[in-house]
C-alpha cells in the first residue's frame, strides 16, 4: 500500500484539468534546473495564452506529500520511503506577468484542494493568479523525495516523474470557485482528473553524467556546459497532455527504426531484454493504429524503472516498465515471463490512446483510461495467442522443470484468471459499484483497481458483444479522435457507438456503466424427443438482473461437434438458427471441426418451422443483429428456434430454444466465449460441468475441477469457494459463503472410531481511514466457533472452541487472539496472543510478541501447550504457559534483487536479533516453582521468487544458543510458501 496521495492519482495517469473545448491550446515554456546535493527542481515555468485570462488557478501537487500519511502504520510508510519519509514540495517564488521586457508582480495567493485525491496535507495546493496580461511567469522550486515507487522521485539513483513536478494549470471552465480558501468545482464537490492540454517547450540543466529522456517528440542534447552541467532540451511537435522525464546515471540505450522509432532505455546488462521489448512494441503499435488511428507523437520511448514491485505506467510518448521485468523474466526457465511482458507492455502502450492520450476525467471516469487500454491489449494479446486456451505461460522444449512448470501453471488464461476472475470475485464480495463515480463517493475504495481495470475491461467487452467488435472499433476510434481535442466522457462514449451502431445504448450503458449493475444467465436442459432420426433438445435459459443483451448458447454432441443458436435475452424473444452461406458448419472442441450427421445430412426449420434443409446446402436460415435484441444463430448441423416466456421478476427474462441436431445433444453452455460479464458461471453449463485435472493444473471460472491428491485421494473443488477432499479413510470440506462467511468439517477414521471437526467462521469488514477519499474496507475481525472430537492416549474426548483474531492493517501492525475451548469432562483452556512492533529507526523495528495460556481440571494430553518457538531449550507440553520474545529487525541490505545461478531471485532480506523464553507450570500453585527456559538468537530470513515470479517463498536460518542451562547452540532452517 503506498503511503502517498500519487499511488491512487498516477495508477490512473492523471494530472487535474478540465478541458474546455472551445479554448486555444496555451504554451508552455519551461526552463529548469536540477541540483542533485539538494534534490531540487529550480527553474521558471511561462504560459502564453491566446487573451488575458483573468483568474488563472494552477495545482501544486507535490504540496500534498510535504507531511507523512498519519493514517498509515510506520510498517507501510516504510514500504514506499525505505529511508524514511522524504517530503516532497512545490514553492512558489514569484508570479510576473507580461513580457520578456516589461515583467510585472503580478497578484496570487495559496488555496487549499478539497478532499478529492486525499485527506490530510491539502493546505497551499492550489496557486490562484489575477492574470494582467496574456503571459504569465512562475519562478518555482520542486523537492523531489526518495522513494520506492518509483515515481515521483529518485528511486535507487534514478530520477523518474511523470504529472505534476511544475505547476499544473487549471482550465476554468466556469464551475471552479473559491470558497473560505478551498478552490472547489460545482455543487457536487468532485475535482475533474483530466490531463491538461498544452504545447510544451522544455530546457534543463542536469549533472553531466547523466541520460535523459522525456515523453516528448525532440529531445536534443545540447552538450555540457563549463561548470559540467549537461544542457537538454525536449518539445513536442504537436500538443501534448503531459511532459514526464527521467533521468540516471546508469543507462544505456537501443533504438529500433521504424515508421515510428521505438527508444528503449535499459539499466546496463539488459540489453537483450531491452531489444525484445521494441520488438514487441513495433508489433504492438502496428495493431493499435490499424484500429484506433495513428500514433500522436513522432516516437516512443520505453524507460526501465528501478521500482522492484512490478509497477508499469505510462505517460504521454513515453512508458516505463519496472526492473523485475528485465530481470526475472528467465530465471529458472527461459521466456517464462515473456507473454506477461508483452501484456503489460501492450497495456502501457494502450494508454498513448486511452486515458494519458485523450483528455478523460480519471476521477470520475477512470475505466475510459484503464478499462479501455485494457480492453484494447488484452484483444491484441489474444490475436496473437489465442482467447480460450491457456495462453499466458509458454512452455517450450522437454525437461523437469518445463514439465513441472506446466503442470502447475500451464492452464493460465490472461482474461479468464487476471482480468475476469478478480472481477468475479468483486462482485461475489459484494464490493461491486459504479464505473462512473467520483472517487470522494465510493462505498469501496478498496475495489478501486478491480472496479476500473478488471470491471472496465469486462464492460467493455460486453459492449463489443453488443454492437460487434468491428463497430466498436469505428467508435473507440472516434472517441480517441475527439480525446485528444477535448475531452472525452461516458456519454459522448455512448452517443459514438450509438452512431456506429444504429442501435440505442441508454438502457445499457445506466446499468453497466452509470450503475452497479450485475446479471446471471443459466440453462438447463428442459425436454429432449427424436423423431425420424432427429434429435429435438428443448433448452430453458434465464437471465436473473442485468439488460437484454443477445446471447449465444452452445449444444455440443454426442459426436462432439457443436452447433450455437442466439438468444435474444428478452422474455418474449427468439432465437433461430441460420448456415452461413447455405453451408451448415459444426465445431469440434477446437472450434474448427465440421459436424456432419451419421448419413450427412441434418433437418432443420425456418420461421415457420416447415422448411427443411440439409448439411451442407441449407436453405433455413434467420439473420439478427446482436445489437438490436434480434436472434443471431449459427448452425452446425441444423438450425432451430427459440421461445420467450413471460417474466418472473423485475429486469429478468426466461427463454426456450429448441436444437434439431442428427446426434444427442450431450452439453449445452450459455456465453460459452464468456463475452458478458456473468457474475456466476457455474451454472453456465448443463449438466454442469466438471474438468478432470489428473496431469495438470486447473482452475476454470465455470466448472467444478476433479483432481487426484498426493495420498491416493481425490478432490471435487470450486474456485476458492468449494473444496471436497476424499481419502481412504478421511474426507474434508470448506465452503465459502461470501467475503466473510466460511465453513469448514472433516472426518477420518481411527482405532477409536471416528474423529473430525467443524468449524463456522466469520471475518468482520469494517471501513478505516487511510487517507484516501472514499470508504476504504478492510478485514478486522475473525471470529470461528468450533467443535471437535480428538483423541488423547487412545481416548476420545470432546472440544467446543470460540477463537477471535484482530488482524492487521496498512493502518496498524497490531495483533491480537484469544480463544476459549471446553472439553468434554468439564476441564477448560484459555489462550491469549499478543503482537506488536515500534519502528526505531527507517526499516528497523522492535518487535514484541507474548502469550498466556491458563488450563483448568484434567486437560487432555494434545491439548497441552507446547513451547514450539523456542529453538534450543524448549520445556515438554504443560497446561499452563506464559511465553514472551523481543526482536529486533533490521532492514533489507542494499544490491537486491540477487540473482541465484538463475535458480532464484532473492527478492528481499531481513536480519533479526532476538531473545525468547517460556514457562510452564502445572497448577498455579506450582507457578513461582517453575524455572523458566530462555534463549538468545540471530536468523536471517531471504523472501525468494522463482519462475519470473510465479513461485514465490521464504527462507529462515538461524541459530539458537540457551541463557539459561548449558549453552549448546541450535541450528534451525525453516521454509514457507
Amino acid at each position: 500500500m503506498t503511503t502517498r496521495w500519487m499511488g491512487f492519482i498516477f495508477a490512473v495517469g492523471v494530472a487535474v484539468l478540465v478541458v474546455t473545448p472551445a479554448a486555444a491550446v496555451p504554451s508552455e515554456r519551461l526552463d529548469v534546473a536540477y541540483d542533485a546535493e539538494r534534490r531540487e527542481m529550480r527553474g521558471t515555468l511561462d504560459v502564453t495564452f491566446e487573451s488575458a485570462p483573468g483568474t488563472v488557478y494552477f495545482l501544486l501537487l507535490p504540496n500534498l506529500d510535504r507531511e507523512p500519511n498519519p493514517y498509515l502504520s510506520p510498517r507501510s510508510i516504510d514500504a514506499t520511503y525505505p529511508a524514511g519519509f522524504s517530503p516532497s514540495g512545490l514553492d512558489v517564488v514569484t508570479v510576473t506577468c507580461g513580457g520578456e521586457e516589461d515583467q510585472s508582480p503580478a497578484p496570487y495567493r495559496l488555496l487549499a484542494m478539497p478532499p478529492a485525491f486525499q485527506t490530510y496535507n491539502l493546505e497551499n495546493t492550489v496557486l490562484a493568479v489575477d492574470a494582467t496580461s496574456p503571459s504569465i511567469r512562475i519562478e518555482f522550486v520542486t523537492t523531489v523525495p526518495r522513494l520506492a515507487s518509483g515515481d515521483g522521485g529518485i528511486t535507487d539513483g534514478t530520477f523518474t516523474w511523470r504529472f505534476g513536478w511544475f505547476p499544473l494549470l487549471v482550465e476554468d471552465d466556469g464551475a471552479y470557485e473559491e470558497r473560505d480558501g478551498v478552490l472547489v468545482h460545482g455543487e457536487e464537490g468532485a475535482f475533474p482528473l483530466v490531463l491538461p492540454q498544452a504545447n510544451v517547450d522544455a530546457e534543463f540543466a542536469l549533472p553531466g553524467d547523466v541520460r535523459f529522456y522525456a515523453g516528448a517528440d525532440v529531445v536534443l542534447d545540447l552538450g555540457l556546459s563549463e561548470d559540467g552541467t549537461r544542457r537538454v532540451r525536449a518539445r513536442n511537435e504537436s500538443s501534448t497532455r503531459s511532459l514526464a522525464i527521467a533521468f540516471g546515471a546508469a543507462y544505456d540505450e537501443y533504438e529500433l527504426d521504424g515508421p515510428t522509432p521505438i527508444r528503449v532505455a535499459y539499466l546496463r546488462g539488459h540489453e537483450n531484454t531491452a531489444r525484445l521489448l521494441a520488438t514487441y512494441a513495433r508489433d504492438i503499435l502496428a495493431e493499435y493504429e490499424s484500429r484506433y488511428g495513428a500514433y500522436p507523437r513522432s516516437v516512443l520511448t520505453i524507460v526501465e524503472n528501478p521500482n522492484t514491485v512490478g509497477d508499469a505506467f505510462s505517460a504521454d510518448g513515453i512508458v516505463w516498465l519496472s526492473t523485475r521485468f528485465f530481470t526475472h523474466r528467465d530465471v529458472l526457465l527461459p521466456e517464462v515471463l515473456h507473454r506477461v511482458t508483452e501484456y503489460v507492455l501492450a497495456h502501457e502502450i494502450a494508454h498513448q490512446w486511452f486515458g494519458v492520450g485523450m483528455g478523460v476525467d480519471l476521477d470520475a471516469e477512470g475505466w475510459l483510461s484503464e478499462g479501455l487500454a485494457q480492453y484494447a491489449s488484452v484483444s491484441t494479446f489474444e490475436r496473437a495467442h489465442g482467447t480460450d486456451e491457456p495462453n499466458l505461460i509458454d512452455v517450450r522444449g522437454e525437461g523437469i522443470v518445463e514439465e513441472y512448470v506446466s503442470r502447475l501453471f500451464g492452464y493460465l488464461n490472461l482474461r479468464e484468471h487476471l482480468i475476469e476472475l478478480p472481477y468475479l470475485a468483486s462482485v461475489w464480495s459484494a464490493f461491486d459499484e459504479e464505473l462512473v463515480k467520483p472517487a470522494a463517493d465510493l462505498d469501496y475504495a478498496n475495489e478501486t483497481p478491480t472496479r476500473l481495470y478488471d470491471k472496465g475491461y469486462v464492460v467493455a467487452r460486453a459492449l463489443a458483444a453488443a454492437v460487434g467488435e468491428e463497430t466498436f472499433d469505428r467508435a473507440l476510434a472516434r472517441a480517441v479522435e475527439a480525446g485528444r481535442a477535448a475531452r472525452l466522457d461516458s456519454a459522448l462514449l455512448r452517443s459514438l457507438v450509438e452512431e456506429e451502431s444504429g442501435v440505442s445504448l441508454e438502457e445499457w450503458f445506466d446499468v453497466w456503466v452509470y450503475g452497479a449493475g450485475t446479471v446471471d444467465y443459466s440453462v438447463r436442459i428442459v425436454e429432449r424427443a427424436e423423431k425420424d432420426g432427429v434429435h429435438q433438445t428443448t433448452v430453458g435459459v434465464t437471465r436473473e438482473g442485468g439488460t437484454v443483451q443477445a446471447v449465444e448458447v452452445e449444444a455440443t454432441m454426442a459426436s462432439g461437434a457443436a452447433v450455437r443458436l442466439v438468444w435474444s435475452g428478452e422474455d418474449d424473444g427468439s432465437a433461430k438458427g441460420r448456415s452461413d452461406e447455405g453451408s451448415a458448419k459444426g465445431r469440434s472442441d477446437e472450434g474448427s471441426a465440421k459436424g456432419r450427421s451419421d448419413d450427412g445430412s441434418a433437418k432443420g426449420r425456418s420461421d415457420d418451422g416447415s422448411a427443411k434443409g440439409r448439411s451442407g446446402e441449407s436453405d433455413g436460415s434467420a439473420k439478427g443483429r446482436l445489437h438490436d435484441g434480434s436472434a443471431k444463430g449459427r448452425s452446425g448441423e441444423s438450425d432451430g428456434s427459440a421461445k420467450g416466456r413471460s417474466d418472473k421478476g423485475q429486469g429478468d427474462a426466461q427463454g426456450e430454444l429448441v436444437f434439431h441436431t442428427p446426434s444427442p445433444v450431450a452439453e449445452v453452455t450459455i456465453d460459452p466465449d464468456h463475452r458478458l460479464p456473468d457474475r456466476d458461471r457455474i451454472n453456465n453449463h448443463a449438466p454442469v460441468k466438471i474438468v478432470v485435472a489428473a496431469t495438470r493444473a486447473a482452475y476454470p471460472l465455470d466448472a467444478y475441477v476433479l483432481s487426484p491428491t498426493t495420498s491416493g485421494g481425490i478432490v471435487l473443488s470450486r474456485l476458492d469457494r468449494f473444496e471436497l477432499a476424499l481419502g481412504e479413510t478421511s474426507a474434508t470440506v470448506v465452503v465459502r459463503q461470501g467475503r466473510d462467511v466460511q465453513l469448514s468439517a472433516a472426518a477420518a477414521l481411527s482405532s477409536v472410531g471416528l474423529v473430525g471437526s467443524f468449524a463456522y467462521g466469520v471475518t468482520h469488514y469494517e471501513p478505516i481511514e487511510i487517507g484516501a477519499p472514499g470508504t476504504t474496507w478492510d478485514a478486522a475481525l475473525t471470529i470461528t466457533g468450533s467443535a471437535y472430537r480428538l483423541v488423547s492416549q487412545g481416548e476420545p474426548f470432546y472440544v467446543a472452541r470460540l477463537a477471535a483474531v484482530r488482524l492487521p492493517s496498512v493502518t496498524t501492525s497490531r495483533i491480537a487472539a484469544a480463544a476459549v475451548d471446553l472439553v468434554s469432562g468439564g476441564s477448560a483452556r484459555l489462550s491469549l496472543t499478543a503482537f506488536n512492533e515500534l519502528r526505531v529507526f527507517p526499516g528497523v523495528y522492535l518487535q514484541g510478541t507474548g502469550f498466556l495460556g491458563f488450563s483448568s481440571g484434567d486437560i487432555p494430553q494434545t491439548l497441552l501447550f507446547d513451547f514450539g518457538e523456542l529453538v534450543s531449550v524448549a520445556p515438554p507440553p504443560l497446561p499452563n504457559k506464559l511465553s514472551a520474545s523481543l526482536q529486533l529487525e533490521f532492514p533489507s541490505a542494499e544490491g537486491l534483487p540477487y540473482n541465484l545461478f538463475n535458480l532464484a531471485m532473492i527478492d528481499g532480506q531481513c536480519l533479526r536479533v532476538y531473545v525468547a523464553g517460556g514457562v510452564g507450570w502445572t497448577s498455579v500453585g506450582r507457578f513461582s516453582t517453575t524455572s523458566p527456559s530462555v534463549e538468545a538468537g540471530i536468523e536471517e530470513e531471504f523472501d525468494l521468487s522463482t519462475l519470473g515470479g510465479l513461485l514465490s517463498l521464504s527462507v529462515r536460518v538461524g541459530v539458537a544458543v540457551p541463557v539459561t542451562g548449558e549453552p549448546v547452540p541450535a541450528v534451525y532452517v525453516g521454509f514457507s510458501l
